[in-house]
């Protein structure tokens, strides 16, 4: 990529990123900054961990709900 056209990249990889759940950014971030150096099995089980609390938030389940009803209405036409 031209390094002229990487800001106008950026600022729109961060819109993508700041329409995804709050939460679930967060856990990912800190996934990704926590685990970088942890061993292959201890990173699984933190990330796992981190899954089970955003799979067990309220909010969360609704934003899936509203993922795959989207999908399927866009897989169906």
């Amino acid at each position: 990529m031209p390094p002229a056209d990487l800001a106008a990249e950026a600022a729109r990889v961060a819109d993508t990123i700041a329409e995804k759940y709050p939460l679930a950014v967060r856990f990912a971030k800190l996934s990704l900054n926590r685990t970088e150096f942890m061993a292959l099995h201890e990173g699984y089980a933190y990330e796992c961990t981190l899954t089970t609390k955003l799979r067990d938030d309220p909010q969360a389940q609704e934003v899936a709900r509203a993922f795959l009803e989207s999908y399927r209405k866009r897989k169906k036409g």
